[in-house]
């Protein structure tokens, strides 16, 4: 057996320490020394851990128009400087006023959509760690697993952000089936922040994903009344909104508009609509159609395709003349698929021409631009020129229906014995 003084490993020994209580009556303060070293230390720019966004490097956000998808992912990595892709220049535009980073895919990844995409193009260019793909639906398939793949091998995080039940592409699959296998992280966002009316609310989880022909019938019973044309010119304001499903009904309809315009509204502006004949003209210095300023220059702004402002009756006349270039049109129309992104808030009215909406999911892209049922109207189709009466054919045209006729009647008596 060892001495008492002696010590065995693992042995505590008594030191004779005493614990002292704080005394109610004295005060205790930190040495200055310790208050001198206090670093005012900023607030970390990760994002919150609890968010599964946060977790996963590709992302697959699903759900219709102002259900907050995009802000959310924004706002969670706002901190890390985020760039956020587009399909369109204006949709770019939009996001950096919100202050964030923003740019088409095709600028990115220096691609015009004509050609086969190969990653020399990339050169040496700066990837950030973070990117949030809006509206990715528009990227054909194939393309879209390619750029994905090359951001995947790099570590970049992306966050897809869309709706299934957006116009399908004119050529190729929708990419939701296949990024959902592929992506790491899917989720269904079911909330619903642009439309403020339950019964809007109602109609647009009705029409969600079903066919065209149950979204138009249920969209005629929700807006039973449907104006005809002349009703419809009298009671529109040029403040208005007019969705068309084609480009053709959208030209026709302006033009007749304009002319409501000129008669019942000559003192107030009128929308032109920047369309650039050369689609490179974008986020550029724009002269705008109308007199010098001030100080002796035009007026010029920073435009891209789509953009509207507004000018006089008369600069609205010269430049529909060309005498203001071509990249000039009327701006009460736009077709429904242009109106994507579009928050249309109230007052505004938005009249929807009841006009082959019948296929891409028009009639559900159409109502989830406003926030309240009341905005919205149904109106017939602009009567086409020279409606009024059947076209006079010329002789020769008139000999060649008759003998079509004539050789019909005959299969027609030859079919009966």
């Amino acid at each position: 057996m060892p001495p008492r003084d002696v010590i065995a490993p693992a042995q505590w020994r008594d030191k004779g320490e005493q614990l002292y209580m704080p005394l109610w009556h004295a005060v205790y303060a930190p040495d200055p020394e310790y208050i001198a070293n206090i670093k005012d230390l900023p607030d970390s720019s990760a994002p919150l851990y609890d968010d599964p966004l946060t977790r996963h490097q590709l992302s697959y956000l699903n759900g219709g128009g102002g259900s907050g998808k995009t802000t959310r992912a924004i706002e969670l990595f706002r901190g890390k400087n985020p760039l956020v892709f587009t399909p369109t220049h204006r949709l770019a535009k939009e996001m950096r006023a919100r202050g964030v980073q923003a740019q088409t895919y095709h600028s990115f990844f220096r691609w015009s959509g004509q050609t086969d995409w190969t990653p020399e193009r990339m050169g040496q260019k700066f990837i950030p760690r973070e990117i949030i793909w809006r509206r990715f639906v528009q990227c054909p398939n194939p393309y879209l697993n390619i750029f994905l793949e090359w951001l995947n091998d790099r570590g970049v995080q992306v966050i897809c952000c869309g709706d299934q039940a957006q116009p399908p592409q004119i050529t190729g699959e929708m990419p939701h089936d296949w990024l959902r296998r592929r992506g790491d992280y899917y989720e269904e966002v079911l909330a619903d922040h642009r439309v403020k009316e339950p019964a809007l609310k109602a109609l647009k989880r009705e029409i969600r994903l079903k066919p065209d022909r149950v979204q138009c019938r249920a969209m005629r019973q929700a807006l039973p009344a449907c104006l005809g044309w002349d009703r419809f010119v009298e009671a529109w304001k040029p403040g208005d909104l007019i969705l068309t499903s084609r480009q053709k009904v959208r030209d026709r309809a302006q033009a007749r508009l304009f002319e409501s315009h000129e008669k019942h509204f000559p003192d107030l502006p009128v929308p032109l609509l920047y369309r650039p004949k050369d689609t490179r003209r974008q986020n550029v210095m724009v002269t705008i159609p109308g007199p010098l300023v001030l100080d002796g220059r035009p007026d010029q702004q920073e435009l891209v395709l789509n953009d509207v402002v507004e000018v006089s009756l008369q600069t609205a006349r010269e430049g529909l003349d060309g005498i203001w270039g071509q990249d000039w049109a009327l701006g009460y129309a736009i077709t429904v698929h242009s109106s994507q992104g579009l928050t249309i808030a109230d007052p505004q009215k938005v009249w929807i021409i009841d006009d082959f909406l019948q296929w891409s999911n028009l009639a559900y892209l159409a109502v989830s631009r406003v926030e309240y049922m009341h905005q919205l109207e149904r109106v017939v189709c602009p009567p086409e020129e020279g409606s009024e009466g059947p076209p006079i054919l010329t002789e020769q045209q008139l000999r060649k229906v008759i003998a079509k006729k004539l050789v019909a009647h005959k299969r027609q008596d030859k079919s009966r014995g």
